[in-house]
């Protein structure tokens, strides 16, 4: 974790870029598009969780896969023909001191969640 703008600021200045293209399969020059997508995740959390400022930040990314064939059959032990695709979805967190997760989404808005709550709500069940 690293403090936010020190974050932006090695997005910007290059310091990893080899670090970005390793992690994404690229060369460092294409490495440009995905520095771009991390530091807006930076400034969209600036932007939705201005309490939080001062602790550190991580970025995440988790790689997409589409099924071609055997949709959900790998959870009952079944075959699946999988595929990487070259989308992903990236996250930026920082601890807040609190047992609350305070999730936003582009699209969605904001979500919290109780980590103390370990049943389900049934005001939440869709119907």
């Amino acid at each position: 974790m690293r403090e936010r703008k020190q974050l932006l600021n090695a997005l910007a200045n290059d310091s990893l870029d080899t670090r970005v293209a390793e992690i994404y399969g690229c060369t460092v020059r294409d490495a440009l598009e995905y520095k771009g997508r991390l530091s807006a995740v930076v400034k969209q959390w600036e932007a939705h969780f201005k309490d939080n400022l001062s602790t550190g930040l991580g970025l995440y990314t988790a790689p997409g896969r589409t099924e071609i064939g055997g949709n959900h059959t790998d959870h009952q032990w079944g075959c699946v023909l999988a595929a990487s695709v070259n989308l992903d979805t990236i996250a930026a967190a920082a601890p807040n001191g609190t047992p609350i997760i305070h999730f936003y989404s582009e699209g969605y808005g904001t979500i919290q969640v109780d980590t103390r709550e370990l049943y389900p709500n049934p005001e939440e069940k869709e119907t």
